[in-house]
């Protein structure tokens, strides 16, 4: 797709000609206004991921003077909150936009409208609305501009570039099939572009509802170069397939979206299928976050777009290794700005990066902060020693979640061809019990089904324990 030339930079090879509009014009490519403003914003993306991280940080503060003087003075939410923080007008600085408060999901809930600016600047472009998939049992709503779509297809491009795609690759997409286009090509197995201003090979469409079984024998008939899905159900369709011996012999890349990447995931996906994944870090609210880096394995958060910070309990920001909260401020939402919005991601940045580019590197993303688990002396904890345990031990079962009920119970749910029995499941609770170092309650639950959200995302590990 694109080489680094001899100054460091990525240059596109000759075989990558952007979609041409006017009839007849083949070569040099023209394409239409929208694409051609994304891959404006593209040739600025492949420049500024080089530059130092002094020089970023001042064009990202300089952005966020002009974003805080609209808030401050458009939008009813932010009149008093950056007046009293002293940011309502001027030159910003680090220190002076830490003294913003943070905004909280509750904040968007309770003062939706109030956050909206009533009359946007018209050059922003259409105003659209996007929901969160209300896992949480908290959904809630933001507002997004033409200008912040047009950034994350830019980023999408920056994310194929980065993983080396090419663009003539079959796409097979199982995921939520979340409007009209999708659900019809799903019905009908005809095929989108998946690439933003160039020509594209097809990508196809699954609903990931459907069954494991189902959605192997679709990607055995269409035999895609790259799947698109999500963590949790690569995970179902790599242990059903080692279970049948199945390989996908054109698969190149998996590709992953909307849930946080076990550690042993890409372990497994090379096990059985030979090919290594790739992945983005988003969130509904404010778009793409971070991109996964292929020569460093970090993400390499997106400073042209957001300003992230990870802050530790106390609201001070962390240092690299260091778990924190994840908080996002979007640069060029003006209709409704998130600023410095706790997504309620936990998060480590890591010391920079191999490959070299200037943008901040997140080394491991814990997820959400509902899911941390408790003990009973109150410590919170990752599951994550308990989730491997549990798949270690119960590998036959078809699909598994990890539920605390109390602060003294665990359930694990199995959805499996027969239970355990007593002498197997004591074996499993002591190695849990081992691996977690508290002498949980375990309970083992067996269903025939655990379903779902609605967005199409599963959650194996899932805490009801009040924070």
């Amino acid at each position: 797709m694109s080489v680094r030339g001899a100054a460091g930079h990525h240059c596109w090879n000759s075989h990558v000609s952007p979609r041409s509009v006017p009839k007849g014009v083949v070569w040099p490519g023209l394409p239409s206004t929208s694409e051609s403003l994304v891959l404006g914003l593209l040739f600025q993306l492949e420049q500024s991921q080089w530059w130092s991280p002094e020089r970023i940080l001042a064009h990202q503060l300089r952005q966020l003077e002009t974003l805080l003087a609209h808030a401050a003075l458009s939008v009813p939410f932010y009149r008093d909150r950056l007046r009293d923080a002293g940011v309502s007008g001027g030159p910003v600085t680090l220190e002076s936009f830490r003294r913003i408060p943070i905004l909280t999901r509750r904040d968007l809930q309770e003062n939706g409208e109030r956050l909206v600016c009533p009359n946007p600047p018209e050059d922003h472009g259409t105003v659209g609305e996007v929901r969160s998939s209300g896992s949480t049992g908290r959904p809630v709503t933001a507002r997004v501009s033409g200008v912040t779509t047009l950034y994350n297809h830019a980023l999408n491009m920056r994310f194929h570039l980065w993983q080396g795609r090419d663009f003539a690759a079959t796409v097979g997409s199982i995921r939520a099939l979340n409007n009209a286009q999708q659900v019809e090509a799903a019905a009908k197995g005809t095929a989108l572009q998946w690439t933003w201003g160039f020509v594209s090979g097809p990508m196809l469409y699954f609903d990931i509802l459907r069954p494991i079984d189902e959605q192997l024998a679709w990607l055995a008939r269409i035999e895609p170069d790259v799947l698109l899905t999500y963590p949790s159900n690569l995970r179902a369709l790599l242990e059903a397939a080692r279970d049948r011996g199945m390989r996908l012999t054109r698969l190149r890349e998996a590709t992953l979206r909307a849930e946080v990447v076990d550690p042993d995931l890409p372990e497994l996906c090379r096990e059985v299928w030979g090919v290594p994944l790739s992945a983005n870090y988003s969130a509904n609210e404010t778009g793409i976050i971070a991109l996964h880096c292929r020569e460093g394995g970090r993400y390499h958060v997106q400073s042209e777009t957001v300003f992230v910070e990870i802050l530790g309990d106390d609201g001070t920001p962390c240092r690299p290794g260091e778990l924190g909260h994840v908080v996002v401020t979007d640069l060029h939402n003006f209709v409704m700005p998130l600023i410095r919005y706790d997504i309620g991601d936990y998060a480590e940045l890591a010391d920079g990066c191999p490959c070299g580019r200037g943008l901040p590197a997140i080394g491991r993303i814990a997820g959400r902060g509902r899911n941390m688990f408790v003990r009973p002396s109150g410590e919170k904890f990752w599951p994550t020693a308990l989730k491997t345990e549990v798949y270690k031990a119960l590998a036959p079962a078809r699909q598994i979640q990890i539920v605390q009920r109390t602060p003294e119970r665990i359930d694990v749910r199995l959805v499996a061809p027969a239970p355990l029995g007593a002498a197997a499941e004591e074996i499993v609770r002591q190695r849990i019990v081992e691996a977690i170092g508290t002498p949980f309650e375990l309970q083992f639950v067996y269903v025939d089904d655990i379903p779902r959200s609605r967005g199409g995302k599963f959650e194996d590990c899932v805490s009801e324990v009040a924070a």
